[in-house]
């Protein structure tokens, strides 16, 4: 006969077998899905908040050879409710779709005005806590969030795909930025409390991406237009392929920026007054010469770094004081001044000390080599 412990053995394996091989025990069949790629958030009058989804339409999107593409605004449809939250809002979409919605292929979180004045905080913290949201999803900031989310865009299968492929297929304008939901979360935690969202309008059915709200304490406290965005991101010392067009005498040239580098220092004065000092390093080349053919000497070169060098030095200094007038650190000085000194650090006060720090910007240039072809 067997023995009896070695069959107890053998059963407890086959039972222990069963449990972990149970398969699929909690799936969840594609066709009973709603794929999200955009989410949208408005402030009513009322002061509830209102949310739009928009889902692609697969039969839509799959037509068949020899078949003329359907209408763009046939490829997608949108969904709108409200509700007292973000997540509210969110749930009574879920009430109204027979599919569940899923938010792993999010491609862009678009955010009202009225919304990010109201406070941020609510909509970023409700997405980051869903399980499988897209955490690289962009947010983007819009005058109304609705329009954006129900507005066909020429040339994109679906208005969210616009943002997915700008931010990925080419470089970045140095006039805005992707900004993930992540760093969102991050940006807002850390001590300065400030992020910036990049801005997007619309104007005869297409986007355009130009410009930052700047974020303070989780709220829109101010805005950096197209023409000061740059500043931002010089003086992050984030520029990648920055064009400016530089002029002296009746020489002009195109230098493409390749790189800028940034140093901080800095120190708290009598009085609790922070005084923080940017040093920026602009390394370019030329990339358009009025004069075909003809060389640049030693010293016109001297004077086309100078004219880069003020010109960086005063794009970085306009957006500096336009993000101490909304009291948002955007540039990370805070984080600095807390490493630099914690004993003199209050996070709770460092939106004011940074409306008032003294703040110095130099700038040097270097063009490294003209870029012609040889």
């Amino acid at each position: 006969m067997p023995n009896p412990v070695r069959r107890l053995l053998l059963l407890t394996a086959a039972v222990l077998a069963m449990i972990f091989l149970t398969g699929c025990w909690n799936l969840e069949e594609i066709e009973n899905r709603s794929f999200v790629l955009g989410v949208g958030f408005d402030l009513t009058p009322e002061g509830q908040v209102q949310c739009t989804v928009q889902l692609p339409r697969p039969q839509a999107l799959n037509f068949a050879r020899g078949q003329s593409p359907v209408a763009p605004q046939e490829q997608f449809s949108s969904i709108t409710a409200t509700g007292a939250t973000p997540w509210d809002a969110l749930a009574q979409i879920n009430k109204i779709t027979s599919r569940h919605l899923y938010l792993g292929h999010l491609q862009v979180i678009v955010v009202g005005e009225e919304m990010a004045r109201q406070g941020i905080n609510p909509v970023i913290d409700g997405l980051q806590r869903y399980a499988v949201i897209n955490r690289r999803a962009a947010v983007v900031l819009a005058r109304n969030a609705r329009q954006i989310m129900e507005a066909p865009v020429r040339g994109e299968l679906t208005p969210a795909m616009y943002f997915q492929t700008f931010f990925s297929s080419k470089p970045t304008p140095e006039s805005t930025e992707n900004v993930p939901i992540w760093r969102v979360r991050h940006d807002l935690l850390m001590p300065a409390h400030a992020a910036h969202i990049p801005r997007v309008t619309l104007a005869d059915g297409q986007f355009r991406l130009e410009g930052f709200g700047l974020i303070a304490n989780g709220r829109l406290s101010g805005d950096l237009p197209g023409a000061q965005a740059r500043g931002l991101a010089l003086a992050r010392g984030q520029v990648r392929d920055g064009s400016f067009a530089l002029k002296t005498g009746d020489r002009s040239v195109t230098v493409r920026v390749q790189k800028v580098g940034r140093r901080l220092t800095g120190t708290w004065w009598d009085g609790g007054e922070a005084h923080i000092r940017l040093s920026l390093d602009v390394h370019g080349q030329i990339e358009e010469n009025d004069q075909l053919g003809l060389a640049i000497p030693p010293d016109l070169y001297t004077r086309f770094e100078a004219k880069l060098a003020n010109q960086v030095k005063e794009e970085a200094m306009n957006a500096i004081a336009v993000a101490q007038k909304s009291g948002a650190d955007v540039f990370n000085f805070g984080e600095y001044m807390r490493i630099a000194d914690p004993y003199d650090w209050n996070p709770d006060r460092w939106a004011e000390k940074f409306r008032t720090a003294d703040i110095q910007v130099s700038a040097r240039a270097r063009i490294d080599r003209t870029g012609m072809f040889e």
